[in-house]
């Protein structure tokens, strides 16, 4: 697709996915970040970036419908990588509030955003989405409980869209990552395994794919991303038996 929203576009991981598919002849993106844009950032010339837009705020949401009705024309696809970045903590140090705070940041947006984009979809006579998930769904990393369940949720929401929506062309599928090979996850997670993290722009061709036409039948899926390491797989089966 030539037309796509980007959320949390200031993030590793939305710059990254902006930057590659913006370089895509003809493509169109609308982007959004919680924050102003900082002096030294700038938007390209194909692409729409809307500021201090919070996604838990349903009026941020109307509003990004609104603009993505105005310009786009046709079906379009939504990446959502907004969500608030995860240290590993115990769980008796994480209060309910925070807990809450980390649900609303990935589900609470997701939700929002396609309670006022679905109908535009619609409208527009397709559209593909593509979310984000984690590999602690599947192996249950201890000090994630208030991240795992988020993203639960979000692989639970893409599975259930993507049966509602089905009559009338819309896909839904939530890619589940490693942490991402960027400074910042380095410096929250010393020990971590970091030869099987993955560089934030090997997603962006996988996310352009999703949204083709060619990926037509790839809907309601949590599809995992691996990069092989001896040291992460050796440990694989001592780690999930605890």
């Amino acid at each position: 697709m030539k037309q796509i929203v980007i959320t949390g576009i200031s993030s590793d991981l939305g710059k990254a996915i902006g930057a590659v598919l913006s370089a895509d002849p003809g493509t169109q993106i609308i982007g959004t970040m919680r924050r102003k844009m900082l002096p030294e950032e700038t938007a390209l010339p194909n692409m729409r970036i809307i500021e201090e837009c919070d996604l838990t705020d349903s009026s941020a949401c109307e509003r990004l419908g609104q603009e993505v009705a105005n310009r786009f024309k046709g079906p379009f696809g939504f990446v959502h990588s907004v969500g608030d970045f995860w240290d590993h903590v115990p769980f008796s140090e994480v209060s309910p509030d925070r807990a809450l705070h980390v649900v609303e940041s990935h589900v609470d947006t997701l939700y929002r955003s396609l309670y006022y984009l679905i109908p535009v979809m619609k409208s527009a006579g397709g559209g593909s989405v593509v979310s984000f998930s984690c590999h602690s769904v599947n192996y249950n990393y201890p000090w994630m409980a208030a991240f795992t369940a988020a993203k639960s949720a979000v692989e639970s929401l893409m599975r259930s869209l993507a049966n509602e929506y089905s009559g009338d062309g819309l896909r839904f599928n939530a890619i589940v990552l490693a942490s991402l090979r960027t400074a910042k996850v380095q410096k929250s997670k010393p020990h971590g395994d970091f030869a099987h993290f993955t560089p934030p722009e090997d997603i962006a061709p996988i996310v352009r794919f999703l949204l083709s036409k060619e990926a037509y039948l790839i809907t309601g899926n949590a599809i995992n991303l691996f990069v092989h390491s001896d040291e992460f797989f050796s440990s694989y089966f001592k780690r999930v038996a605890k």
